[in-house]
């Protein structure tokens, strides 16, 4: 029996299945390509104490501030995108862990930098949760947290070059 055509398999949670690509113009009869997201460009996150947060974004982990949104924001550079800080409007509860947000990654440029990263941590009384690690293959992620306790992933992967010399081929 084949499953109804419905949200899960056809229409917008089923995107990314083959042939379940939107095609803006294909109710014309038009031949269109499908439509892809480009990229992240900004993540927008609620924080509990503004100064705390910026201070982790911009101290730790040398995030450049962009602007100013009023009293009660700040946006941070990352690389081309932005991370953006908002004050919360309702309290953190303490022991309540908000799940919907696994954790946020940051790509650094080489595996090894980690190693300074968790000194840097150490120092700073950063709470590190794993790490450095190597995670899949030719990619090693360190996971510390920030005041408000959301999980964050610093990462670096090797390129094919790099990692065919760790590759060791038995017979």
């Amino acid at each position: 029996m084949a499953a109804p055509r419905g949200l899960l398999s056809g229409g917008a949670l089923g995107a990314g299945v083959p042939g379940n690509e939107f095609r803006p113009s294909s109710c014309l009869g038009k031949k269109t390509t499908a439509m892809r997201l480009r990229g992240l460009s900004r993540l927008i996150l609620r924080v509990s104490r503004l100064s705390a947060s910026e201070a982790f974004y911009r101290d730790v982990l040398g995030l450049p501030v962009l602007r100013r949104i009023g009293q009660d924001g700040v946006v941070f550079a990352v690389g081309d995108d932005e991370l953006v800080l908002r004050q919360a409007e309702t309290p953190l509860e303490p022991g309540v862990r908000d799940s919907r947000m696994g954790h946020m990654g940051f790509e650094i440029g080489d595996p090894a930098e980690l190693d300074s990263w968790v000194a840097r941590f150490r120092f700073r009384g950063v709470p590190i949760l794993l790490g450095p690690v190597w995670r899949d293959p030719g990619s090693r992620s360190l996971f510390v947290q920030d005041p408000d306790g959301n999980r964050i992933e610093l990462y670096a992967s090797l390129q094919e070059p790099e990692l065919q010399g760790d590759i060791q081929v038995r017979g």
